[in-house]
């Protein structure tokens, strides 16, 4: 797992999805895309990757709906500009209709078969705060 912190860009794979948005020609399909592929695992083991992309759409949907918190997203609330024009994309094209599949992937993403539950679980120190912070991001997704 190539991550430096428990926030969801905090991540190799994030950020892969982040460069892959930015250059999408449909940007609201591919974030449904990404959740729907986590969604179809639902009961079976939930690959990282998989995990990852859909949890990078979902604080996409999250940001793009409720505004852009970064002590969410990123080490230290630092601002990643690349990221602010995905999330201006995704308003402006409208990603209301994703919020009920946004807080199913992070529910997902917390299950016991889902590999990065596994993988933080062995990180003691901030376990708990990776859950919190998925937490946060589904309640806001509630509003």
């Amino acid at each position: 797992m190539g991550c430096w912190s428990y926030q969801l860009l905090c991540d190799d794979v994030s950020l892969d999805v982040l460069e892959e948005l930015a250059e999408s020609e449909e940007l609201v399909a591919d974030l449904e895309g990404y959740l729907d592929e986590a969604i179809m695992a639902e009961n079976e083991y939930l690959e990282y990757d998989i995990c990852q992309y859909a949890l990078t759409a979902a604080a996409i949907i999250d940001a793009a709906l409720n505004g852009i918190d970064w002590a969410l997203l990123t080490q230290d609330g630092k601002e990643q500009p690349e990221f602010e024009e995905i999330i201006a994309n995704a308003a402006q094209e409208g990603v209301g209709d994703l919020q009920e599949k946004a807080g199913k992937v992070i529910d997902l993403a917390m299950k016991e078969d889902s590999e990065l539950r596994e993988l933080w679980e062995e990180n003691e120190e901030f376990y708990q705060s990776w859950l919190d912070n998925l937490e946060e991001i589904k309640n806001r997704l509630k509003k």
